[in-house]
C-alpha cells in the first residue's frame, strides 16, 4: 500500500521518507499513515523524522 525508507538507530526511527528507488509515493497523508502505526506498533519515530519529498524535486517537507 505503500513504498518508502526507513532508518532505525539504536530502537527509534530516525527517518521515514516516500523515496523507496524509482518508485516514489504521492500522498503525504499516507506517509503519516506510516508513521502512525509505527507508533501504534510501539516504536518511537524520532521528531522531524518524517519527511515527504516531491515527485517535481522540490525541498522536502517535514510532515512530523
Amino acid at each position: 500500500m505503500y513504498a518508502g525508507d526507513l532508518c532505525v538507530s539504536q530502537g527509534k526511527i530516525e527517518d521515514v521518507t516516500n523515496l523507496s528507488g524509482t518508485f516514489q509515493f504521492d500522498d503525504p497523508v499516507g506517509l503519516l499513515t506510516v508513521a502512525d502505526q509505527l507508533t501504534r506498533q510501539g516504536l518511537t519515530v524520532q521528531p522531524r523524522a518524517v519527511r515527504f519529498f516531491p515527485a517535481d524535486g522540490s525541498a522536502p517537507q517535514v510532515l512530523r
